[in-house]
């Protein structure tokens, strides 16, 4: 079809017209949605899609910001009504212009509306076009989100095999050792004899004990308050000396020299006494760990200091030290230097900790490992 020049001009000359009147419109009902620079520079390329009437659309060199236009929508979710009104805008400004011209030009009116008639044929494409684009960006995005969401539950399915594997592995060999010396104890009443009865006993409530710990230690992850230990009233001392009687066999068997510096017995915490046992238990089960093949005498300390609003614990030994490589990752769940760890222990410890609004950190070397417990004092009075 041949167009007319006069159109061309008509369209030349109102352009700003056209596309201020299209700008105003859109910010008027979307004005949160869009800024201002973009929505001209995106403006100023659709009218030339429109004018260029004389260009087959699919071979308009400026088709490409439809593609573009509808990726930014869909990935912003807005509204595919909102999309399609943009061209209604743009129909009903550029009709309004070529309307009122031909008003004033009589002789014009046969070929103008020809014109107008393909101008909406235009638009039509173009809306078109953007429709069916807008769908196919959707469906992507629905297609990368269940693809997400399938992912998600998987890891979630590996995490709690991961987290089942740990806890079996973790509460296996206490029970094995509860299981060991009740036969013991059932031996000896057999025998009528209470020879070592109350040695067994005792070891029966250090491995109970050893597994309270252990389930509180797996708990610390859950979100419920009906799991969340109480706070209560403890000295720094009392906590320490009640590791010490579960952790002091070890110690010995190991023959690991125990040094202990500055307990400050005053100190009053207000925290959850048994997960921060359960810390300082894993804490001193680690070092005893890391000291097993050191040929060398073996040494671990227990080093408490204050300042006016925190209390630390620190815990060091003189072994190998934590291997560069793990050094980023020690308090990341499943992540372990040793051969048969759950890689579960110094994760717990930062829950525990996040949970008594402290922190632990650490720092390592070769020949010392120090980790170090940071206690509000304030706590108590913060919470009331």
């Amino acid at each position: 079809m041949f167009f007319p020049n006069w159109i061309y001009q008509l369209l030349d000359g109102y352009e700003e017209h056209i596309i201020d009147t299209w700008l105003h419109g859109i910010q008027r009902e979307f004005s949160a949605d869009y800024h201002k620079y973009d929505l001209r520079s995106n403006g100023m390329i659709y009218f030339k899609l429109i004018r260029d009437i004389h260009i087959p659309i699919e071979e308009h060199s400026l088709i490409g910001v439809i593609p573009k236009m509808c990726k930014y929508h869909a990935e912003k979710r807005t509204p595919i009504e909102r999309v399609l009104h943009s061209s209604h805008i743009w129909r009903e400004t550029i009709v309004k212009v070529v309307y009122d011209f031909l008003l004033l030009h009589d002789d014009k009116v046969k070929e103008g509306l020809e014109i107008l008639a393909y101008i909406h044929k235009r638009i039509d494409m173009l809306q078109q076009m953007a429709s069916q684009c807008y769908v196919v960006y959707i469906q992507h995005l629905e297609e990368k989100k269940g693809e997400l969401i399938g992912h998600l539950q998987q890891d979630r399915l590996n995490l709690l095999g991961k987290m089942a594997a740990s806890m079996a592995h973790e509460l296996r060999n206490p029970l094995f050792a509860i299981e060991g010396f009740l036969k013991l104890i059932r031996y000896q009443l057999e025998r009528q004899s209470t020879d070592g009865i109350t040695g067994y006993i005792d070891v029966i409530e250090q491995e109970l004990s050893g597994l309270y710990q252990q389930i509180t230690s797996f708990l610390s992850f859950s979100k419920s308050e009906e799991l969340v230990e109480e706070f209560v009233d403890c000295s720094s001392k009392e906590i320490i000396d009640t590791v010490l009687r579960l952790v002091g066999p070890r110690l010995t068997d190991e023959n690991i020299q125990l040094e202990l510096e500055n307990l400050l017995p005053n100190c009053n915490l207000y925290v959850q006494k048994r997960g921060i046992q359960q810390v300082l238990t894993n804490l001193l089960n680690n070092s005893i760990d890391a000291l097993k093949e050191v040929p060398y005498p073996k040494k671990i300390f227990i080093r408490c200091s204050e300042e006016s609003n925190y209390y630390y614990i620190s815990i060091g030994d003189n072994g190998p030290g934590i291997p560069e490589e793990l050094k980023s990752t020690v308090f990341a769940p499943f992540v372990s230097g040793k051969k048969n760890g759950t890689g579960l222990g110094l994760s717990i410890c930062k829950q525990i900790l996040k949970k008594n609004i402290g922190d632990i950190y650490f720092s390592s070397k070769i020949g010392e490992t120090i980790f170090t417990l940071t206690l509000n004092k304030n706590l108590k009075h913060a919470a009331v």
